[in-house]
């Protein structure tokens, strides 16, 4: 309806049509109003980056434009109730709570890094997206190709722990280096859970487990012992604090006769200096007169044992190769 026909209309009621309009700028102001600051609010970072066309057509929807006044005013005219058009315009408007939009409506785009309740728009997920599939193998950047990947199993974390948990059982099964077994090592450095067998003095606390292996064991002597022939066992130390390990530098290892009967009366941990078995060495040379070690006749032959020139080096030993004794703690 034009405007002039609707001044004019307004024109010819006189009195009634001042009343009217009277009634009809208070109910807006009854029913309008009070929604003002809730449409605004509404509005709050909608206009940023949304075409003109959009915004006008938001202002010709939520507010009291001239235009949408002039049609309240003419319906209440004709109708003669101006509630009924003014419910029928706040009904027009969009709900605040879960609107139904049409068309193509738009949003700001929120920053890359943003976790609030704001709109995700489509440049928003697909930024996300792309940073989350970032730096994956080129055969893993589709779910398609994800799913093959893990065998098409809907329940593949289920799968993973139930693995992982039969795992786990496998390797507590796996009876790990006893405490105060020795090793032989390649290397001049003890491997991570061992210490050198060079009979050092060690912390009753920090090597509590090999202290306690120790006690079990039967050979703790007392230092003093220790030094005169029991080099093999473990020592008490000061007896307060610290204990003393075997010393096994330099020495061949063997096995305890444990009642053989080949090497009887040792006991485990004892040390043993090197020997060689009891023999003689003879050697036979003619004698006769003027022989300062017989008195045969002349030109007879006979014997006699005399030393030998000493030969060798400073022990007896086998053939051998070093490695560096290593004791588990």
């Amino acid at each position: 309806m034009r405007l002039d026909v609707l001044e004019r209309g307004i024109a010819a009621l006189g009195a009634d049509a001042s009343v009217l309009v009277a009634r009809v700028i208070r109910a807006i102001e009854t029913e309008i109003a009070p929604r003002a600051a809730e449409i605004e609010a509404l509005l709050v970072g909608y206009r940023d980056g949304v075409p003109a066309a959009a915004v006008a057509e938001s202002a010709e929807r939520f507010f009291l434009t001239p235009a949408r006044r002039a049609a309240i005013i003419a319906e209440a005219i004709t109708t003669g109730d101006p509630s009924a058009a003014i419910a029928a315009a706040i009904a027009s408007l969009a709900p605040i709570a879960s609107p139904a939009f049409t068309g193509a409506p738009t949003a700001p785009t929120p920053p890359d890094d943003n976790a609030s309740a704001r709109l995700a728009t489509t440049a928003f997920v697909a930024t996300r997206i792309a940073a989350l599939v970032n730096g994956a193998p080129d055969d893993l950047r589709d779910f398609d190709a994800l799913a093959n990947a893990i065998g098409n199993d809907p329940d593949f974390a289920v799968t993973v722990a139930a693995a992982l948990a039969a795992l786990s059982s496998t390797v507590a099964a796996i009876t790990p280096v006893p405490v105060g077994t020795t090793i032989w090592v390649n290397g001049a450095v003890a491997p991570a859970g061992f210490v050198k067998e060079n009979g050092a003095l060690l912390s009753r606390t920090t090597f509590a487990s090999l202290w306690a292996y120790a006690q079990g064991s039967g050979r703790v002597v007392t230092d003093a012992e220790w030094v005169t022939g029991n080099t093999g066992a473990f020592s008490s130390g000061d007896g307060a604090t610290n204990f003393r390990l075997p010393d096994s530098r330099g020495e061949f290892v063997r096995a305890l006769d444990d009642g053989r009967g080949i090497d009887s009366g040792r006991a485990l941990g004892s040390w043993q200096a090197d020997d060689l078995k009891s023999h003689i060495h003879r050697v036979d040379r003619p004698i006769g007169s003027g022989n300062p070690y017989g008195n045969a006749a002349a030109g007879g032959t006979g014997g006699d044992t005399t030393p030998t020139t000493a030969t060798g080096g400073t022990e007896t030993r086998p053939r051998n190769v070093s490695k560096l004794a290593c004791i588990k703690y």
